[in-house]
């Protein structure tokens, strides 16, 4: 289901027979969906009635399509990114089933005029229907879009200042708990896409669900091994706040390595 699940943007229906849509390219130099693999899911399709289960069942994903872009305001949040921090992306589209569990992860789509990132998400519905806020499960979907994508928007800094990181990082007793062995680029990464989640939180939400939704980061960060993380999150974003939001992430990085 997962490999499927990488490979379906080439893949759409013209009447009730499954063909490559043109749009997005094959995945793979040779991919197994232009062969017999193909025709076993046009094969799967048929037998079970697919287009007809779709129809059927359209109510129910058009209500996970609501909660979705209820929950996830991911215009806000991309531009929000893309303020702080120097990589630029054209268009998003998001990819969800029931059948995925927690099972997420983005591609990108490039040429020379235009990139798109399409991110496969957990299913909205599981992480609705637990106990809490509102507020909570909106930083918990909006969590799952960070943990995505921030790799993506984060990479051109961490090679901008890769020597200085290494340094810093290379000192794992003072990073990581015991017991714990991470590359140091690795363990900035953890510790930068936290803190950059944490500031958006700052942003995002009024001041208790902010500081709610950062105490849990915390201790998740702490449970991880991450022992300095509480220190580092709040120094991002106090020069943020010094700074009066007028300088963006990538323009504090040299500032909040040169404290630690």
């Amino acid at each position: 289901f997962n490999h499927l699940t990488r490979q379906s943007l080439p893949l759409t229906f013209r009447g009730d027979r499954i063909v490559h849509n043109e749009m997005y390219p094959m995945p793979y130099r040779i991919n197994p969906w232009t062969g017999h693999l193909l025709q076993q899911l046009q094969d799967f399709a048929d037998q079970t009635g697919f287009l007809d289960f779709m129809d059927a069942y359209k109510g129910y994903y058009n209500k996970l399509l609501h909660e979705q872009q209820q929950f996830i305001e991911l215009d806000t949040l991309w531009r929000w990114l893309e303020e702080q921090l120097p990589s630029r992306i054209d268009g998003y589209k998001v990819l969800f089933s029931p059948l995925a569990g927690k099972r997420s992860e983005y591609q990108l789509y490039a040429s020379e005029q235009y990139r798109e990132c399409i991110l496969f998400l957990d299913n909205p519905e599981r992480l609705i229907q637990q106990p809490g806020s509102n507020a909570n499960k909106k930083a918990r979907l909006g969590k799952k879009v960070f943990d995505e994508i921030l790799p993506f928007y984060q990479q051109p800094i961490i090679e901008n200042h890769r020597a200085l990181i290494q340094s810093i990082f290379n000192k794992r007793s003072a990073w990581m708990a015991n017991g714990y062995d991470r590359a140091p680029l690795e363990v900035f990464e953890a510790y930068m896409s936290n803190a950059i989640f944490c500031l958006w939180a700052e942003q995002t939400f009024n001041a208790s669900e902010a500081r709610m939704i950062r105490r849990q980061i915390e201790k998740e960060m702490l449970d991880k091994g991450y022992i300095r993380f509480y220190a580092f999150s709040r120094q991002l974003i106090s020069l943020f706040q010094a700074h009066e939001g007028q300088k963006e992430i990538s323009g504090l990085l040299q500032e909040l390595l040169q404290q630690e």
